[in-house]
């Protein structure tokens, strides 16, 4: 990953039909202690909730991330997400309001499952 790609702070890739495995690739770089992005909008793309998944799991360790906007997105005709992409955005929607709290996730984690 280039160097320069780590200073950027927000992303917008509204209506740039964003698919699952871009979005893979976008969780990998957010999985880097060097990522400064804080905001992502991807409205309006072709995002599941398999490409929402690989965002919950990269939120859960980046803590400068503070929004992500998945709103609009349809797969497979469907507007939104499908049922089974409810719990992905909640999940998503609890870890982005930990990092705006100063709350890691990671320490979260631990609360919920114990020692």
């Amino acid at each position: 990953v280039d160097a320069r790609a780590h200073r950027i702070t927000s992303l917008h890739l509204d209506g740039s039909a964003v698919f699952d495995s871009d979005v893979i690739a976008l969780a990998q770089l957010l999985r880097s202690p060097a990522c400064t992005l804080v905001h992502i909008s991807l409205q309006h793309n072709y995002i599941s909730p398999t490409g929402g998944d690989a965002l919950k799991k990269a939120v859960k360790y980046n803590t400068r991330l503070r929004t992500v906007d998945l709103s609009n997105n349809q797969w497979m005709g469907l507007p939104d997400f499908e049922p089974s992409g409810a719990e992905v955005l909640r999940v998503i929607r609890e870890r982005l309001d930990n990092n705006s709290r100063g709350v890691s996730n990671l320490s979260a984690m631990k609360r919920l499952v114990g020692p």
